[in-house]
C-alpha cells in the first residue's frame, strides 16, 4: 500500500462490506470484514506515526501499541471487546477452528466492537 491513507480507507470498506455481510446473511464474513476494518486502521495509525507495524493480526496487542505511542490509557471494555474480535481472523475462515457457529448475533456483536473500537481511536487521534 503506497500510505496511511490507503489503511484508513480500506478500513472504512471493511466496516461497510462487515455490514453488507451481515445483512446477507453471511455472518462468519462479517466477523472477519469487522476485524479486517480494526486492523488496517490499527496499522494505517502505526504506519503514520512509526512508519511501520508489527505483522500480526493480534488486534489486541496492535491496540496496546497505539495506545502506547499515542500515550492513551486503553479502556478496559475496548480491550476485551479487541480480543473477543481478533480471533475471527482465523476462525472464520477456517471452520473447526473453535467457533461453533457464526450466527447474526455473534456478526452483530462483532460489528459493534469493531464501531467502538473506530470510534474511539476516531475521537484520540
Amino acid at each position: 500500500m503506497s500510505s496511511y491513507i490507503d489503511y484508513i480507507e480500506r478500513s472504512r470498506i471493511f466496516l461497510e462490506e462487515a455490514k453488507a455481510a451481515l445483512n446477507k446473511g453471511i455472518y462468519w464474513l462479517a466477523c472477519f470484514h469487522a476485524h479486517q476494518s480494526v486492523e488496517f486502521y490499527l496499522k494505517g495509525l502505526l504506519e503514520y506515526k512509526t512508519g511501520s507495524y508489527p505483522f500480526t493480526h493480534d488486534l489486541t496487542y496492535l491496540l496496546k501499541i497505539v495506545a502506547n505511542i499515542l500515550n492513551l490509557t486503553l479502556p478496559e471494555d475496548l480491550k476485551v471487546k479487541a480480543e473477543a474480535l481478533s480471533p475471527h481472523y482465523t476462525l472464520s475462515r477456517y471452520g473447526g477452528l473453535g467457533v461453533s457457529e457464526y450466527t447474526e448475533d455473534k456478526a452483530s456483536s462483532c460489528i459493534s466492537y469493531a464501531e467502538e473500537i473506530l470510534e474511539w481511536l476516531k475521537e484520540k487521534v
